[in-house]
């Protein structure tokens, strides 16, 4: 009798949740990342910062009403881009990340994204870009 050995394999894809804040308040946004190109999407869930400095943190707002899912698409040579906000670039810098439109600026404090870029410093925010 023939022994036959099979083997499974799983792929876990493990998506990193991302906590941004506009113009129109705080949600998640969820990343589908391939290390040059980051799509986020977000929840429409709406947050709120509590605490401040190295104790702050966010809590949900329970009674808030969804925002607009928005979809944005950052590239390995720092450019963003987004059907809602057209094009843009994002930055990083020690104290996290922002994704800058002509009309929208998304901040993501004391967060880290996971990206090979194309810059010998990656995207790293200048003193004028602000």
């Amino acid at each position: 009798m023939k022994k036959t050995l099979i083997l499974f394999i799983f792929s876990i894809s493990i998506l990193q949740a991302y906590i941004g804040c506009y113009s129109q308040g705080c949600t998640v946004f969820i990343d589908n990342n391939n290390s040059t190109r980051f799509t986020f999407t977000s929840t429409g869930v709406q947050y709120r910062w509590i605490g401040s400095g190295m104790m702050s943190d966010v809590e949900e707002i329970q009674e808030a009403p969804k925002l607009k899912i928005i979809i944005i698409t950052l590239e390995s040579n720092c450019d963003a881009s987004s059907k809602e906000y057209g094009r843009g670039k994002w930055s990083w810098s020690n104290g996290g990340f922002t994704i800058e439109f002509k009309n929208e600026v998304f901040a993501f404090g004391r967060q880290e994204l996971e990206i090979q870029t194309d810059k010998e410093l990656g995207c790293q925010m200048k003193y004028n870009d602000y």
